[in-house]
């Protein structure tokens, strides 16, 4: 596939077997200047080794709220977000406003007449992201959230990211859905990590992602 800015890219799909179970993932060849050849982006069915142990986020968690502090581009910013199995997730449209104007901006489109069907099974609606475009508001962006504890559901809902399907794990939390920043990071090609020192998230949208920092 080339655009008509010159920008070649190609996904191919992968499937591979751990301990007898199939798991699916695209691979994206591109020379956009933000993503490195061979980039890989989560499969349909994700599987994500920590520690040696495959990562697979419960069906139905509660959700705990933090006060984690977050900078983007050396500005504090605060988020609605919770803890769920010692992991921070984020508001999608939330991260969206905060990207908004930077190099690493993205839109956020909910499309209810969308049928995907993901190992043979429909879905009806899919969360659309687009690179570099600018992010239309909704409304409830950026609304602090009531400081209780919280029911959250894996977000089941199908996920394209430049009109190609990728899976990171989401929760639905009172009809919002919360996704970890790394994974946005790696999703977009901004930089996340963590300084000890100010106890705070950094996001750096004029660096690559480096799962290492």
């Amino acid at each position: 596939e080339h655009t008509n800015m010159g920008v070649y890219r190609r996904m191919h799909d992968v499937k591979a077997v751990v301990n007898g179970e199939p798991y699916y993932y695209k691979i994206l060849l591109t020379n956009r200047p933000d993503y490195k050849n061979g980039t890989v982006l989560p499969g349909i069915q994700e599987v994500r080794i920590e520690n040696g142990v495959a990562f697979k986020p419960a069906e139905r968690a509660v959700a705990y709220p933090t006060a984690s502090k977050v900078y983007i581009d050396g500005k504090e910013t605060e988020f609605e977000a919770y803890t769920i199995g010692g992991r921070t997730y984020f508001k999608l449209r939330d991260v969206a406003l905060a990207l908004w104007g930077t190099d690493k901006q993205f839109n956020v489109v909910w499309d209810h007449s969308v049928k995907t069907i993901i190992n043979e099974k429909l879905y009806y609606g899919a969360i659309f992201l687009t690179s570099y475009e600018p992010y239309v508001t909704a409304g409830g962006e950026m609304v602090k959230g009531d400081g209780t504890t919280k029911q959250a559901k894996l977000t089941t809902t199908p996920l394209y990211l430049d009109n190609k399907t990728i899976s990171l794990p989401a929760y639905n939390i009172d009809g919002h859905n919360f996704f970890m920043l790394r994974d946005l990071g790696n999703a977009f090609d901004f930089n996340v990590s963590w300084d000890r020192d100010l106890r705070a998230i950094i996001v750096e949208t004029g660096e690559s992602y480096d799962a290492t920092t």
